[in-house]
């Protein structure tokens, strides 16, 4: 997995086996799994390392949202709402 170059690759691992803590491992998309390809900007000119996302995170609800957001709070990770089509 190709952390984002604002973050070490060990940081960001980290953070994201910290958040898979909370909302599961399989609500932790990474870059490898096919489901990431949904958050990519299917209209964007750039190419897609430049412009997907490294890893998204699925909560389920406002308790695994607050956990999220302490971890993420923790470290450098990037923080940025959304979903699909959302830019």
């Amino acid at each position: 997995m190709n952390a984002p170059n604002i973050v070490a690759a060990a940081d960001f691992n980290a953070a994201l086996e910290a958040m898979a803590e909370v909302v599961g491992r399989e609500w932790v998309i990474r870059d490898s799994d096919a489901g990431l390809d949904s958050y990519r900007d299917a209209y964007s000119t750039r190419e897609v390392a430049a412009t997907g996302p490294a890893a998204a995170v699925a909560p389920l609800d406002v308790k695994q949202i607050q956990g999220v957001l302490a971890t993420a709070g923790c470290g450098t990770a990037a923080r940025r709402p959304g979903h699909p089509g959302s830019d």
